[in-house]
């Protein structure tokens, strides 16, 4: 991580709290196999992070708060190849809200690298354990969610 990224993220965790993290909506898809694919074929994972956010203006305790709402948008995805055509197996995504309370002013640039980091990283535990608990309910293998390495 440059130098610049750091003082924006620092500036931004300087002036933000953290409120709440929650699953905003989830999706969990799966095949089988087609009879017609050999046995023997490589499954492929593909991960996916999408990171989007807005700020919103709310009124409390007759107080007029800013809040950052951040997207955090992972998912996995298990595919075999055969003749050219994938066949996608499992599809696993979740897009969770996190939302901070503005205490202080941010530039954008600020906001920005603080969502894709800082807001990855608070919402990869909550990930982590929906994919583990995902898998195991759907009687699924277990699939490792490494720990957020900050590269997004």
């Amino acid at each position: 991580m440059n130098a610049e990224r750091n003082q924006l993220i620092r500036e931004a965790t300087d002036s933000l709290k953290l409120r709440d993290i929650w699953i905003h909506s989830n999706r969990l898809e799966r095949d089988s196999i087609p009879r017609d694919l050999p046995d023997d074929l490589e499954l492929m994972r593909q991960d996916k992070l999408g990171v989007k956010f807005d700020k919103e203006r709310r009124k409390e305790a007759q107080t007029e708060i800013e809040l950052l709402r951040v997207f955090v948008e992972p998912g996995i995805r298990l595919v075999v190849e055969h003749e050219g055509k994938e066949h996608i197996l499992l599809t696993l995504e979740a897009e969770f809200l996190v939302v901070y309370e503005i205490t202080g002013k941010l530039q954008e640039e600020a906001l920005k690298a603080f969502a894709d980091y800082n807001a990855v990283h608070n919402a990869w535990p909550f990930w982590r354990q929906f994919v583990f608990d995902a898998v195991q309910r759907s009687k699924l293998p277990h699939l490792d969610v490494p720990l957020f390495s900050g590269r997004c």
